[in-house]
Protein backbone atom coordinates (compact mmCIF):
# COMPACT_ATOMS: atom_id res chain seq x y z
CA UNK A 1 0.00 0.00 0.00
CA UNK A 2 0.94 3.78 -0.60
CA UNK A 3 1.44 6.08 1.92
CA UNK A 4 -2.04 8.12 1.07
CA UNK A 5 -4.05 4.44 1.08
CA UNK A 6 -2.00 4.23 4.83
CA UNK A 7 -3.41 6.93 6.09
CA UNK A 8 -6.66 7.50 4.44
CA UNK A 9 -7.31 3.72 6.01
CA UNK A 10 -5.97 4.77 9.03
CA UNK A 11 -8.07 8.37 9.65
CA UNK A 12 -10.61 6.22 8.21
CA UNK A 13 -11.16 3.77 10.72
CA UNK A 14 -10.50 6.67 13.21
CA UNK A 15 -12.68 8.59 12.40
CA UNK A 16 -15.33 5.32 12.61
CA UNK A 17 -14.05 5.43 16.21
CA UNK A 18 -14.97 8.92 17.42
CA UNK A 19 -11.69 10.65 16.42
CA UNK A 20 -12.10 14.38 17.87
CA UNK A 21 -12.45 17.41 15.73
CA UNK A 22 -9.55 18.89 17.58
CA UNK A 23 -9.76 22.73 18.87
CA UNK A 24 -11.10 24.47 15.59
CA UNK A 25 -13.29 27.28 17.00
CA UNK A 26 -10.17 28.16 19.17
CA UNK A 27 -7.76 28.72 16.34
CA UNK A 28 -10.94 30.86 14.95
CA UNK A 29 -11.36 32.78 17.83
CA UNK A 30 -7.27 33.34 18.03
CA UNK A 31 -7.09 34.64 14.63
CA UNK A 32 -10.02 36.11 14.48
CA UNK A 33 -11.22 34.98 11.33
CA UNK A 34 -14.73 36.54 9.62
CA UNK A 35 -16.40 32.96 8.80
CA UNK A 36 -18.87 34.81 6.49
CA UNK A 37 -16.06 35.11 3.99
CA UNK A 38 -15.50 32.04 1.73
CA UNK A 39 -13.08 29.45 3.78
CA UNK A 40 -11.48 26.39 2.58
CA UNK A 41 -10.58 23.61 5.51
CA UNK A 42 -7.60 21.51 4.71
CA UNK A 43 -7.76 18.25 7.49
CA UNK A 44 -11.31 19.65 7.98
CA UNK A 45 -11.85 16.28 9.70
CA UNK A 46 -15.74 16.27 11.06
CA UNK A 47 -16.18 19.62 9.57
CA UNK A 48 -17.13 21.65 12.49
CA UNK A 49 -16.10 24.63 10.99
CA UNK A 50 -18.99 24.07 8.47
CA UNK A 51 -21.49 24.75 11.00
CA UNK A 52 -20.40 28.71 11.15
CA UNK A 53 -18.98 29.25 7.99
CA UNK A 54 -21.34 31.02 5.22
CA UNK A 55 -19.33 29.27 2.47
CA UNK A 56 -17.36 26.29 3.24
CA UNK A 57 -15.17 23.73 1.47
CA UNK A 58 -13.57 21.01 3.83
CA UNK A 59 -10.86 18.89 2.65
CA UNK A 60 -9.72 15.52 4.35
CA UNK A 61 -8.24 12.45 3.56
CA UNK A 62 -10.60 9.89 5.09
CA UNK A 63 -13.27 8.76 2.55
CA UNK A 64 -15.29 8.01 5.29
CA UNK A 65 -15.15 11.22 6.99
CA UNK A 66 -15.87 12.65 4.31
CA UNK A 67 -18.89 10.71 3.24
CA UNK A 68 -20.38 11.81 6.91
CA UNK A 69 -20.25 15.47 6.22
CA UNK A 70 -21.26 15.35 3.34
CA UNK A 71 -24.81 13.52 5.27
CA UNK A 72 -24.42 15.74 8.14
CA UNK A 73 -22.81 19.03 7.14
CA UNK A 74 -23.85 22.03 4.80
CA UNK A 75 -20.79 22.92 2.67
CA UNK A 76 -18.64 21.38 -0.04
CA UNK A 77 -16.52 18.31 0.69
CA UNK A 78 -13.15 16.70 -1.22
CA UNK A 79 -11.66 13.54 -0.08
CA UNK A 80 -8.00 13.92 -1.04
CA UNK A 81 -4.41 13.75 0.16
CA UNK A 82 -3.02 17.64 0.37
CA UNK A 83 -0.31 16.88 -1.61
CA UNK A 84 -3.18 16.45 -4.65
CA UNK A 85 -5.16 19.72 -4.79
CA UNK A 86 -4.86 20.00 -8.18
CA UNK A 87 -8.96 19.72 -8.29
CA UNK A 88 -9.36 22.87 -6.63
CA UNK A 89 -7.66 24.82 -9.48
CA UNK A 90 -9.31 28.01 -10.46
CA UNK A 91 -11.37 28.07 -7.18
CA UNK A 92 -10.64 31.21 -4.61
CA UNK A 93 -11.48 31.55 -0.92
CA UNK A 94 -10.82 34.32 1.17
CA UNK A 95 -9.26 32.60 3.99
CA UNK A 96 -7.49 28.93 4.23
CA UNK A 97 -6.98 27.19 7.10
CA UNK A 98 -5.08 24.26 8.35
CA UNK A 99 -5.31 23.58 11.86
CA UNK A 100 -3.49 20.63 13.64
CA UNK A 101 -3.37 18.89 10.13
CA UNK A 102 0.38 19.62 9.59
CA UNK A 103 1.81 17.61 12.33
CA UNK A 104 0.20 14.42 11.22
CA UNK A 105 2.39 14.78 7.97
CA UNK A 106 5.67 12.31 7.38
CA UNK A 107 8.61 14.74 7.15
CA UNK A 108 9.72 13.46 3.71
CA UNK A 109 5.90 14.51 3.19
CA UNK A 110 6.09 17.87 4.64
CA UNK A 111 7.87 20.04 1.40
CA UNK A 112 5.19 18.32 -1.03
CA UNK A 113 2.48 19.16 0.39
CA UNK A 114 3.56 22.52 1.29
CA UNK A 115 3.95 23.45 -2.21
CA UNK A 116 0.73 22.18 -2.98
CA UNK A 117 -1.26 24.05 -0.32
CA UNK A 118 0.52 27.65 -1.64
CA UNK A 119 -0.61 26.37 -5.19
CA UNK A 120 -4.30 27.29 -4.33
CA UNK A 121 -5.74 30.63 -4.86
CA UNK A 122 -6.41 31.90 -1.07
CA UNK A 123 -6.02 35.88 0.87
CA UNK A 124 -4.91 34.68 3.90
CA UNK A 125 -3.90 31.39 5.31
CA UNK A 126 -3.66 30.23 9.53
CA UNK A 127 -1.85 27.26 10.45
CA UNK A 128 -2.17 25.94 13.86
CA UNK A 129 0.53 22.94 13.64
CA UNK A 130 1.09 20.96 17.31
CA UNK A 131 4.55 20.96 18.32
CA UNK A 132 4.38 17.69 20.99
CA UNK A 133 4.02 14.24 20.67
CA UNK A 134 -0.85 13.26 19.98
CA UNK A 135 -2.60 12.50 23.04
CA UNK A 136 -4.06 10.33 21.08
CA UNK A 137 -2.32 6.57 19.11
CA UNK A 138 -3.41 4.88 16.28
CA UNK A 139 -4.73 1.44 16.44
CA UNK A 140 -1.53 0.43 16.69
CA UNK A 141 -0.77 2.18 19.70
CA UNK A 142 1.92 4.63 17.46
CA UNK A 143 1.60 8.51 18.14
CA UNK A 144 -0.33 10.25 15.34
CA UNK A 145 1.99 12.76 15.07
CA UNK A 146 4.71 12.00 12.62
CA UNK A 147 6.43 16.04 12.27
CA UNK A 148 7.33 16.68 15.63
CA UNK A 149 9.54 20.58 15.45
CA UNK A 150 10.17 23.15 17.38
CA UNK A 151 8.41 26.72 16.35
CA UNK A 152 11.48 27.88 15.10
CA UNK A 153 11.50 24.75 12.54
CA UNK A 154 7.60 24.96 11.24
CA UNK A 155 8.07 28.76 10.47
CA UNK A 156 11.59 28.31 8.30
CA UNK A 157 9.34 25.81 6.66
CA UNK A 158 6.02 27.79 5.71
CA UNK A 159 8.42 31.02 4.86
CA UNK A 160 9.52 28.73 1.96
CA UNK A 161 6.13 28.94 0.58
CA UNK A 162 4.37 31.53 2.19
CA UNK A 163 4.62 35.67 3.32
CA UNK A 164 4.62 34.95 7.10
CA UNK A 165 2.29 37.60 8.78
CA UNK A 166 2.18 36.34 12.53
CA UNK A 167 3.93 33.53 13.86
CA UNK A 168 4.41 32.93 17.48
CA UNK A 169 3.60 30.10 19.98
CA UNK A 170 0.51 29.60 21.91
CA UNK A 171 0.27 26.84 24.06
CA UNK A 172 1.09 23.92 22.77
CA UNK A 173 1.17 25.09 18.90
CA UNK A 174 2.78 27.32 16.63
CA UNK A 175 0.02 29.27 15.41
CA UNK A 176 1.31 31.08 11.84
CA UNK A 177 -1.25 34.05 9.69
CA UNK A 178 0.52 34.02 6.47
CA UNK A 179 -0.62 35.00 2.80
CA UNK A 180 0.68 33.55 -0.86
Amino acid sequence: MSWRSDEEEKYSRLYQNGYPAGRPFKCVKYFDIDLADTLIDLGCGPGELSKQAKQYTGIDISSYVIEQNKLKNSGTYYQSCLTDLDGLTGEHFVNGVCFDVMEHIPPEHIFPTLKSISSLDIGTWYFAICTRKSKKLDQDGNNLHLTIRSDEWWQKRLSDFFEIETCKPWKDLVMCQCTN
